[in-house]
């Protein structure tokens, strides 16, 4: 991922979906190109939260916040109407 994307950035709610030991390994030394930082508007997390997974709610929030050029999920039904918009494939 590193190599198609640079560094990552994360939410917490993602890293702490991280269970499986070999993905956890990796995570871990991923550590120098993955931060993971917290959304600042927790009521667009609230609102997502209730038809989404925490973890993509956050993800969503984080990209918005960041005005990312890349949101990677793994379901592509889960992007607001507006991001599959401009989506150039689903993800």
């Amino acid at each position: 991922m590193r190599l198609l994307f640079g560094n990552l950035v994360i939410p917490p709610a993602v890293q702490r979906e991280v269970q499986n030991p070999v993905a956890r390994a990796a995570l871990e030394q991923a550590a120098n190109w993955i931060t993971v930082q917290i959304p600042k508007d927790v009521l667009a997390v609230r609102l997502l939260d209730e038809t989404l997974d925490l973890g993509e709610s956050e993800a969503i929030v984080l990209a918005q916040q960041l005005s990312a050029t890349w949101l990677v999920v793994d379901e592509y039904a889960v992007l607001p109407q507006p991001m599959r918009d401009n989506s150039t494939a689903p993800g």
